[in-house]
Parts: C-alpha cells; structure tokens; sequence
C-alpha cells in the first residue's frame, strides 16, 4: 500500500489539499468531472454554485444507485 500523497484541486474557485493513496492525475479527474457536472447544473439555470454543487452530487449518486441496481441485477 502506497503512502498518502498530497493533491491540490481547485474546485468551484477554491483550492482545496487533500491526502490520497489514489493517483494525483485519476483524483484531478474526478475533480474535473464533478466541475463539468456542476457546470451542467448552472447551463440550466441554477445560479448558486452551492446549490449547484449539491444537484450534481444528487445526479451523480443517483447514477451511481442505478448502476450499482443494474449490476445486482444481472448477478443475481
């Protein structure tokens, strides 16, 4: 198991630093998705970056639910 590294993001305007075994590139990744989605959410009309950050984070954990069925699904 790798140490915990170090990873500056800058997510809707703010750095944050956190420590992750993951790979820098691959949480810079997420990062980035998640900006994309909240963009998404903001093309639509909502105006408020916290308001926006929070329907997206509700889109993509319903994604997630649904593909998480999906698999049970098919296993079972």
């Amino acid at each position: 198991m790798s140490e915990p590294a170090r990873v500056e993001l800058t997510l809707l305007g703010q750095t944050l630093t956190i420590r992750t075994e993951a790979a820098p590139d691959y949480v810079r990744s997420l990062a980035k998705y998640l900006e994309d989605r909240v963009a998404t959410v903001k093309k639509r009309g909502v105006r408020d970056p916290g308001v926006a950050l929070a329907l997206a984070a509700l889109d993509i954990a319903d994604e997630l639910f649904r593909a998480r069925e999906d698999v049970s699904r098919r296993e079972g």
